[in-house]
């Protein structure tokens, strides 16, 4: 591997002389230091990583100078995990996952230096070097899809065939006239299609068949994913088909997620001299075979860039006379204002065939000075900080909501919207289910995060909560042994569904910020305990924006089953024990916390608690953006180690109960530190990650 080699016979003669010693010997030093002999990730098969994103070597853009790059596309698919449940039911077989992105970082691949593979002899040779008879550049991006686009990934064709075989075989949880509908409707539709690729769906057995899994994994790319999007649709979700949203975001690699379609990841190399192999079969080097692609090629990980980049500032050659007007060219080409009013939907348009188009060009990029210089301008921010957190940085400071009481074709959203994204959340089963008529009436308002791109577009984003304008609090009580009564200014919180990936923390105040500013006096949550929140982490998150316990009622799954079904209480268990409770902590409380603030304070507070300088609301807070936990209230009835009675009311809530608690230890100083890094944000740093300024 590296040490028996050195950059002369790693680079080959003119491409070492192209770039110049220093470069090729910095070039060499980050492929030599990619395996640090560090390990990460679980094994699937193929090992486990030789290192994580964020530990990989930084490529300078310089270093490249007097190269040329091609690109080739990747799902986001994670490497090295395996997924073996859903909604808590276990699956017959447990997936391995395989990548993805992560592909040559897994052991197996990375030590026979099998960089890539892909299905098909074509596009295998876009990734071989001329000389061995391909269209490679001299080094090659790994550019993002789209963070859905692995649905017609095999792997994730069998986790969604596995969940659906354990919902089929799981007494309840699909209907057998549902699962023979389910069944059908993919039949139909591979009758009905006047496309070649989707007829072998005419033929598609029964999610219940033992041989399903092989007849899924036999099909078209185009097929597996139009048996997705049937699973997806409204029809079949509604006969008790697994979310697929939900999948996907199980396997989905966390630490790339966020990214925008066509940013480049990962810097491949692909083998030169007698080490160029040209097109390989992967089982003959004695590993195991990707599911998804039969070919692979033997290329070398360089490492990554100081953060993605956007393609148009990769391959800006292709992209420069084809009439797509980017970010990037509005701070970069002199005869482009940053304000020039644009159509959005020609933008679109052009930019979704300019996609395709590159593609399936096998385009190669020479790399000048200039460019390599631009690349510089638009990195250099915190790995962290993703377009898509900044994104919803972006929207809570500058107060991009839609809501209910506005219609849809003006720019509002639905109850329907909020239903898919309760759905979507593997907490969702906590929440109430959303009241349309309440809605309707105006009794109940519902807020999504919404924004707009430099052109204009709406990007409505999957985070959502409600405000109930008359709370019931009656089934609660306070302290003094007295139902908790509501007054008529009083606003309850409701619905908090945060379904983002990759989001650093920010969701809670950015939720918070818009919900007090909107009057939210009271919400309610259960208060799950684990190890590192022993009296529940909403209530001490909560706590940190100002809210003071008032109530509380220990759960009751009688109460909860008597408005819920035996699966859903098993799939709220299965999602308390995800965030590390288990039944030896006794089950969880309701509480009830009234917001200690002010009302003075309400005015701009969406905009204020993003702000540096914020010092937080209430009593209860410190003087930070983000202040340390404090102490929640002592006060309070004995928690219960089982099902406890409650004398009168309604478990009917926990209405706050789905905002992620993946790395809630580091929430308050994640959350902290994407603030700063937007604020530090240059104007290329922002065209690079498609986010206006502050307006």
């Amino acid at each position: 591997m590296a040490s028996k080699r050195n950059p002369l016979s790693w680079l080959g003669k003119k491409l070492f002389g192209n770039l110049g010693k220093d470069a090729a010997e910095a070039l060499f030093d980050n492929y030599s230091s990619v395996d640090k002999g560090v390990r990460t990730g679980t094994d699937s098969g193929a090992g486990q990583l030789v290192s994580d994103y964020g530990n990989l070597p930084v490529i300078d853009p310089e270093n490249l100078v007097g190269s040329t790059i091609s690109s080739t596309q990747a799902d986001l698919t994670a490497a090295a995990k395996n997924i073996g449940a859903l909604d808590g039911l276990q699956f017959e077989n447990t997936v391995p996952l395989r990548g993805g992105p992560f592909f040559p970082l897994q052991e197996a691949y990375y030590d026979k230096n099998i960089g890539w593979v892909t299905r098909g002899v074509d596009k295998a040779k876009e990734l071989v070097p001329p000389e061995a008879g391909g269209g490679a550049g001299d080094f090659v991006v790994v550019s993002a899809m789209g963070d859905a686009a692995h649905a017609s990934n095999v792997s994730v064709g069998k986790v969604l065939t596995e969940a659906t075989k354990a919902f089929a075989r799981e007494a309840g949880k699909i209907d057998p006239k549902d699962l023979s509908d389910i069944n059908e409707t993919i039949r139909e539709y591979g009758r009905k299609t006047k496309q070649p690729a989707l007829k072998s769906l005419e033929n598609f057995t029964s999610f219940d068949d033992p041989n399903v899994g092989q007849f899924i994994s036999s099909l078209s790319f185009e097929a597996r994913k139009a048996i997705a999007n049937q699973l997806a649709s409204t029809k079949l979700q509604n006969k008790g088909a697994p979310n697929l949203r939900r999948i996907l975001d199980q396997t989905i690699e966390p630490s790339l997620s966020g990214q925008n379609v066509g940013d480049g990841l990962l810097l491949l190399k692909p083998r030169y001299g007698k080490d160029a192999t040209g097109v390989i079969d992967p089982r003959l080097y004695g590993v195991l075979p990707h599911p998804d692609y039969n070919l692979g090629v033997q290329m070398d990980v360089v490492g990554r860039f100081e953060n993605p980049i956007a393609r148009t500032a990769l391959f800006p050659d292709f992209f420069k006379d084809r009439g797509t007007l980017t970010d990037i060219d509005m701070l970069t080409r002199e005869q482009f204002g940053r304000n020039l009013p644009l159509d959005f939907g020609v933008q679109d348009a052009a930019w979704n065939r300019d996609r395709r188009s590159f593609d399936m060009s096998g385009f190669r990029q020479p790399i000048t000075q200039e460019q390599a210089e631009l690349m510089k301008e638009l990195t250099g921010y915190n790995l962290a900080l993703n377009p898509n957190t900044a994104r919803l940085l972006q929207m809570g400071r500058t107060e991009g909501w839609s809501s209910t009481a506005m219609p849809v074709k003006k720019g509002g959203t639905s109850p329907a919207a909020i239903d898919k994204a309760i759905a979507r959340n593997a907490g969702g089963v906590s929440l109430s289910p959303v009241d349309k008529k309440a809605v309707k009436k105006g009794d109940v308002e519902y807020f999504q995060l919404s924004g707009k791109t430099m052109e204009g577009r709406a990007v409505p984003q999957d985070v959502f909560f409600g405000i109930d304008k008359k709370p019931d609090y009656s089934w609660v009580d306070d302290f003094n042994g007295k139902p908790i009564v509501m007054g008529p200014n009083d606003r309850a919180l409701t619905g908090v569904v945060a379904n983002e990936l990759a989001t650093g923390g920010v969701s809670v105040p950015i939720i918070l910020g818009k919900a007090i500013q909107e009057g939210v006096t009271v919400l309610d949550a259960f208060a799950v305990p684990s190890k590192k929140y022993p009296k529940g982490f909403l209530p001490e998150i909560y706590g940190m924006y100002g809210f003071k316990e008032i109530g509380k009622v220990p759960f009751s799954e009688d109460i909860f089953l008597s408005g819920h079904s035996q699966q859903e209480y098993d799939q709220l268990l299965s999602y308390w024990r995800s965030t590390g409770w288990d039944e030896s902590k006794g089950f969880p409380d309701v509480v009830v916390m009234k917001w200690t603030g002010d009302d003075s304070e309400r005015a701009g507070a969406a905009r204020r608690i993003l702000q540096a300088d914020f010092e937080g609301f209430g009593s209860g807070t410190g003087k930070s953006t983000f202040p340390a936990a404090t102490s929640i209230s002592e006060q309070g009835v004995q928690s219960t180690s089982g099902a406890g009675g409650v004398s009168r009311g309604d478990i009917r809530r926990g209405d706050t109960g789905s905002v992620p608690t993946s790395n809630a230890a580091r929430l308050t100083d994640r959350a902290r530190t994407n603030l700063g890094a937007l604020d530090a944000l240059t104007p290329m740093n922002r065209a690079n990650l498609g986010i206006a300024e502050d307006r």
